[in-house]
């Protein structure tokens, strides 16, 4: 009997790819030492902390705009982020791409109207349609699978750039910060009026730059992940020209049909393992002498 349902789409639309913006870094560096600060000298200071607010003191001047810098960040937070129109516009070619590749594994086309037509199918088993081949013989659309698989492999080439970019940016602000309260806090602790403003603020330096330096850390290693993605995507045209280049020469060259038939078998199983992990740079290889000792 023919298929009358409507088509559904295959999957459910990818996750949405959230990643730490430029004013997340800075929340993450600047509040937590900020506030430390403010509790501890708040706490030291709570007797004469009216009075060194009536005489405008330079250090509980800093720590009153630090408080309204980190109020500002919190509150720029809230503000979402603004999606991208390339990713979503992708994500819509793809959910198109799979509810094609969808319709054809069930045997229907889809025109643009959305009304779905079923191909006739055999009335036996034995029977086939004048024309064309029966469902039996031909399961997979592939110009439709062949579609969904470049339209995934550019939303996910899109996801891996966006990743790329933002975790270099943010690499970036994360340092920068980082060396910036550090360059703070050794300021206020040289020029601070007692030992224990100039030990706490030494301290929160340095543990602003370790805060810098882990998060600087993580976003880089993000960053070399996300190039690894990418670089496997750009291998992608390399390694189809070269099974076109053999496929070519084995059409075109005088074999039998059992070399040929070891050769496209050898051919598919080298598409199927997939291409070989990039080998170490030559420059950090160290081949050994035969004979050499160890420790010599």
């Amino acid at each position: 009997m023919p298929h009358n349902n409507p088509t559904q789409p295959t999957s459910r639309p990818l996750q949405e790819h959230r990643s730490l913006t430029g004013w997340q870094v800075l929340a993450i560096l600047v509040v937590p030492p900020v506030v430390l600060a403010e509790i501890v000298i708040g706490i030291t200071y709570t007797p004469a902390l009216a009075q060194a607010l009536l005489e405008a003191n330079s250090l509980v001047k800093s720590l009153v705009i630090g408080a309204v810098i980190s109020v500002g960040v919190l509150l720029a937070e809230l503000v979402p982020e603004e999606a991208d129109p390339a990713e979503d516009e992708s994500r819509q070619r793809l959910t198109q791409a799979e509810s094609a590749l969808a319709n054809a594994l069930r045997g229907t086309q889809t025109h643009e109207s959305g009304e779905a037509i079923t191909r006739p199918q055999q009335v036996e088993d034995n029977e086939t349609p004048t024309g064309e081949l029966s469902f039996r013989q031909r399961p997979l659309g592939l110009s439709e699978l062949w579609e969904a698989t470049h339209a995934r492999l550019d939303l996910y080439h899109q996801i891996a750039t966006g990743q790329a970019k933002t975790s270099f940016r943010n690499a970036q602000v994360a340092m920068v910060a980082g060396f910036t309260l550090l360059v703070l806090f050794a300021g206020i602790a040289l020029w601070a009026s007692t030992t224990a403003v100039a030990i706490v603020a030494g301290g929160l330096g340095a543990v602003s730059a370790a805060l810098a330096g882990y998060v600087a850390k993580t976003f880089i290693r993000s960053q070399e992940a996300a190039a690894t993605h990418l670089r496997s995507y750009f291998d992608q045209p390399l390694e189809l020209s070269r099974y076109l280049a053999a496929e070519r020469l084995v059409a075109d060259g005088d074999l039998t049909q059992e070399q040929r038939g070891e050769i496209l078998s050898a051919l598919v199983q080298a598409m199927v393992a997939g291409p070989p992990p990039p080998q170490a740079s030559p420059s950090v290889v160290v081949a050994s002498v035969p004979g050499q000792q160890q420790g010599a």
